[in-house]
């Protein structure tokens, strides 16, 4: 419905507005009346505060009135209220009023004394004119909430590489484009949050059905709280443990400790459930953010075991760095010799630091296999949650008790690169590419990962996907292009920017080259 104000200080004149057209049919709703542009305005103030600003979509207005006319009504619109479309009644005699209504782009004009047909037909393009601009809206919206929901999926993923310690150059050259780089010379804390009712997961099966129900809720909601701190919390999640959720808070410790407070009562308020904390040391930089994240799932799991569950941030001391690549390689062996040496290697020169250290490294070295391990078992379960067990891990007092943990639970759990097909291989590789597609990926970089030899990979790849690695990646970063030109009016910097491409003008040359048509074309085509 499009909302009409009639004003006019001849009462008789407004009631045969009414009278002239079926208002009601015609889609308009006559909302307010005035008899000068005075109330007129302040009906107006008054309407606008009530209703975001649009309640008032067209005004019929005369010039000549008491107190203030026409042509001061249309000025103060204009300036107020410019999304406003006003029609002008004027009579052949008012010539200096219609110029004073053109000059403050009245909309239309009708001629005294008004013919019902002719202004139906002005309302009618005017109410097209409207319907236009409000779809014109609503997808301007709606690309803004694209564009917002790509940039915050973008910053929460260089967040997760940063807490895996993922400081490649791949990763490090997006911080600036996506407006995180000021981060690293931040002061920050790792903040680990988990149901409390969490740590009976791995008794109870009824249990985790009914704490599953809350983890969605609980997800939307620290979203929609992290926006209420929006340059203050970093969120993300770590598909390798689905129950938690991780913020990054900067700003100094009483403003954290003020902002999970707060989070703690609107959980408590929305949800009437209880979370668990884990809250590492404050840390500076980038390359320090891993530490942290070790350091803030070490306290979740020993709060939630212990029952304990305060703001103080008790894992002090240095970590000692499990290399990922190093240990996904050995993994791959036929044999777990060698990455049980790797670990052990690792335990003992924490060890030497403190038993503080050794616990916090036999942790860390705990949440990397089952990581890597359900990266290889591509999606299956593993035999049980290696690091859900903080009673167990407190056990394990020296190197040789640790080792001999782990060597019994990869016994049950290792799947070796030989047992693999190159299918179950070549889907991880997949997910991999269609999950960074936007940074700088490389055939060399990619066959190291996956560990083969580069020219075997790249005949590999062609074979396995029916075409070349280079072709693949550019499929796939095109078909997000090609979304993000359709839902958003975001530029081709932008665009290039978030899908890979090392900027604009080589972005539209191999658009152009592809579809045959430049990306501003395919837009306006798809826009039609």
């Amino acid at each position: 419905m499009i909302n009409v104000m009639l004003v006019d200080d001849e009462v008789e004149i407004r009631r045969g507005l009414q009278l002239k057209v079926d208002w009601h049919k015609l889609g308009f709703h006559i909302i307010a009346e005035a008899a000068n542009g005075v109330e007129a305005l302040d009906k107006l103030d008054q309407l606008m505060s009530d209703s975001n600003g649009q309640a008032v979509d067209i005004l019929i207005t005369d010039m000549n009135m008491p107190m203030m006319d026409g042509v001061g009504l249309l000025a103060a619109i204009q300036r107020q209220y410019p999304h406003i479309k006003a029609i002008v009644l004027t009579g052949y005699d008012d010539f200096a009023y219609t110029k004073a209504a053109i000059r403050h782009r009245a909309v239309e004009y009708l001629l005294k004394p008004v013919m019902s047909d002719e202004l139906e037909q002005v309302l009618l393009q005017l109410k097209q004119s409207i319907h236009e601009q409000r779809k014109e809206f609503m997808i301007q919206q709606e690309s803004s909430r694209m564009h917002q929901r790509w940039f915050r999926e973008i910053r929460e993923n260089f967040a997760f590489h940063m807490l895996k310690g993922d400081l490649s150059s791949m990763i490090m050259s997006k911080a600036s484009s996506i407006q995180i780089h000021d981060w690293d010379s931040s002061h920050v804390q790792v903040i680990t949050i988990g149901l409390q009712a969490a740590q009976e997961l791995s008794k109870q099966d009824s249990k985790m059905e009914k704490t599953e129900q809350f983890l969605l809720p609980m997800e939307l909601m620290t979203r929609e709280f992290s926006e209420q701190y929006r340059d203050q919390l970093l969120i993300c999640k770590d598909s390798s443990f689905p129950h938690l959720i991780h913020m990054i808070c900067r700003d100094g410790m009483e403003a954290r400790a003020s902002i999970i407070e707060h989070y703690q009562q609107q959980v408590q308020q929305y949800l009437n459930v209880k979370v668990v904390f884990g809250i590492s040391p404050e840390v500076q930089g980038f390359a320090q953010w891993h530490r942290a994240y070790m350091d803030a799932l070490l306290q979740w799991s020993y709060h939630f075991s212990s029952g304990r569950n305060t703001q103080e941030a008790s894992y002090e001391g240095r970590i000692s760095r499990v290399d990922d690549d190093m240990l996904r390689k050995l993994l791959s062996k036929d044999e777990l010799a060698p990455a049980l040496q790797y670990i052990s290697s690792v335990l003992s020169e924490a060890s030497l630091r403190s038993q503080t250290d050794l616990v916090r490294s036999i942790f860390e070295v705990l949440l990397t296999l089952e990581r890597l391990l359900l990266e290889q078992k591509q999606g299956d379960q593993l035999s049980h949650s290696l690091w859900l067990n903080p009673e167990q891990v407190l056990k394990l007092t020296t190197v040789d008790k640790a080792v001999t943990y782990i060597e019994q639970y990869l016994a049950q759990n290792h799947l070796r690169q030989s047992e693999a097909s190159n299918e179950d291989i070549f889907t991880e590789v997949l997910n991999y590419i269609k999950q960074n597609y936007a940074y700088e990926i490389t055939l060399p970089s990619l066959a190291e990962r996956f560990n083969y030899n580069t020219s075997y990979f790249s005949e590999l790849f062609k074979a396995k996907v029916g075409q070349s690695f280079v072709q693949y990646l550019q499929e796939i970063r095109m078909n997000h292009a090609c979304r993000l030109l359709e839902t958003t009016e975001l530029g081709l910097s932008d665009i290039a920017e978030l899908t890979g491409f090392s900027n604009a003008s080589y972005f539209s040359s191999r658009f152009k080259k592809i579809f045959n048509i430049s990306p501003s074309e395919y837009r306006s085509e798809k826009a039609t």
